[in-house]
């Protein structure tokens, strides 16, 4: 389920395994508010393994016509398939095909999740039309650069994924939870020597010659000392004016650069840890203006962010 696609998830799936979802009735708050708490417990019962829940909330967010989003229609097809309700998988499926005509997943046979689809029938129809898309999008594409791309992607969220599972399944296991953080780091860092070289010697490789797998320069470098995020910085922001990364992208590292030196943050996107072990909001520029410029890049109001995530707002 959260692989390449980034992460509903990129952003903010390494804060699911910690994340208490407010008891609150969600019939009191707004749609897309609803939406997204319901969306966040289908994604957190995921991580738990817990498919039977997260497929009950998908259920629920879906009936919430207005605020579907298609990529998490493809989440909800991963999760059918894992309870093997193939007719419920493939129907997320056909549906994430056509609300858009312009998707399709490079390694889409390589997701464990949909293993169970492959011996139906309805496969081939669905692989081939992959297929097909693939081979258009990608005709100009530097498939070495992308590919190469994809697996530095691919192993920056594969020990994430593998850290938080564990936190969820075996939270007292601390040697376990610091062997794999070890391992992060040493990911991290040969990750963040391959990003660097290409930006470096070929500058910011965009949508028209590797796709979507141009997000991983962020991803890596946003995982990167406060320095590395400072010296690409400037690139990222012509990537987005471009079009080629979201300016919530930006608008995120412009945060963690702030937190580092100590400042206030611009956008509301950094936590830190209170004295009581939860995490709160760290310290704004304006709050009054917050919510403004949060909408410029894209981000949801402050609030039903923090709501969304269980977050009690610091002071």
């Amino acid at each position: 389920m959260h692989n390449i696609r980034f992460i509903i998830s990129a952003i903010f799936l390494y804060f699911s395994f910690s994340v208490a979802i407010p008891a609150q009735s969600t019939k009191q708050l707004g749609d897309n508010e609803q939406y997204t708490i319901l969306i966040a417990k289908a994604d957190s019962c995921y991580m738990r393994q817990n498919y039977e829940d997260a497929k009950r909330f998908f259920a629920s967010a879906f009936q919430i016509e207005n605020c579907v989003q298609n990529n998490h229609l493809y989440n909800a097809a991963c999760v059918y398939a894992l309870t093997d309700d193939k007719d419920g998988a493939y129907y997320f499926l056909n549906e994430r095909l056509k609300r858009d005509t312009e998707w399709y997943i490079s390694d889409f046979d390589a997701d464990k999740d949909l293993m169970s689809l492959h011996e139906d029938s309805r496969w081939a129809v669905f692989a081939n039309e992959m297929l097909i898309r693939k081979t258009k999008h990608e005709a100009d594409y530097d498939i070495p650069l992308r590919k190469e791309l994809l697996e530095i992607g691919r192993s920056d969220q594969c020990i994430r994924y593998e850290l938080m599972a564990h936190s969820q399944r075996h939270a007292d296991d601390k040697a376990m939870a610091d062997s794999l953080f070890k391992v992060l780091l040493r990911v991290d860092s040969l990750n963040q020597k391959k990003i660097c070289n290409i930006l470096d010697t070929r500058g910011f490789v965009g949508k028209d010659k590797v796709g979507e797998a141009c997000e991983v320069f962020w991803l890596v470098i946003q995982h990167s000392p406060v320095e590395l995020q400072k010296k690409y910085l400037s690139q990222f922001r012509i990537a987005a004016d471009k079009g080629e990364i979201a300016q919530a992208h930006v608008a995120m590292m412009e945060d963690r650069i702030n937190v580092f030196e100590g400042k206030p943050q611009k956008y509301g996107s950094q936590l830190k840890e209170g004295n009581d072990g939860k995490m709160r909001l760290y310290k704004l520029q304006n709050p009054a203006k917050v919510d403004e410029w949060r909408k410029s890049v894209g981000m949801i109001p402050l609030a039903e962010y923090l709501q969304t995530m269980g977050i009690v707002r610091g002071k």
